[in-house]
């Protein structure tokens, strides 16, 4: 089974699709890059690893970020615009605590530096709150901390508005307190 779940415009106006699919009982998340003309620029696509829900941003760089959710982590991966993995393996952020982390959607900031808005599960099954975090374009945390972005409680299992106007993050949610 294959599932879509993000797509971005990267500066050459090429498509860029971030799904997962499912080989056998486990899924790995997928990119592909689709031109204009319509043709499918990274061949088969590139595997970006285990897990679900894949995220994606075009960077100032012309790069492209991507964040999914893997066992409570986020991991998260740069792509040159030929498809090649800019830091060798993916890296692994867990947030500031204990807790499982999900749901990441990045969003460029300017000078190839990208944020990272997630949720954060204090209660099971699916009681989260959102976090921001910022990352260098080597994808280093640029922050001691993440900074929380409200107190009301949000849910695991949707996706937020997030917007960036330069490196201005702006978040739509629907909370409960």
């Amino acid at each position: 089974a294959t599932y879509v779940f993000n797509v971005c415009v990267d500066n050459d106006n090429s498509l860029i699709v971030a799904f997962q699919i499912q080989k056998g009982t486990a899924y790995e998340c997928v990119a592909q890059k689709i031109n204009v003309s319509g043709q499918l620029l990274w061949g088969a696509g590139v595997d970006l690893g285990p897990g679900l829900s894949p995220y994606a941003a075009a960077l100032t760089t012309n790069e492209i970020v991507f964040a999914w959710n893997d066992n409570g982590k986020i991991d998260y991966q740069k792509l040159s615009f030929q498809g090649g993995e800019t830091w060798g393996a993916y890296k692994v952020f867990g947030g500031n605590s204990n807790h499982s982390v999900s749901r990441a959607q990045v969003i460029a900031n300017t000078n190839g530096n990208f944020s990272m808005v997630y949720q954060d599960q204090f209660s099971f099954p699916f009681y989260t709150n959102l976090f921001e975090q910022r990352f260098d374009n080597d994808g280093n945390a640029l922050w001691a901390t993440s900074v929380k972005i409200s107190t009301l409680t949000t849910v695991s299992y949707r996706y937020y508005d997030v917007h960036i106007e330069k490196d201005t993050t702006y978040v739509g949610y629907y909370g409960n307190p």
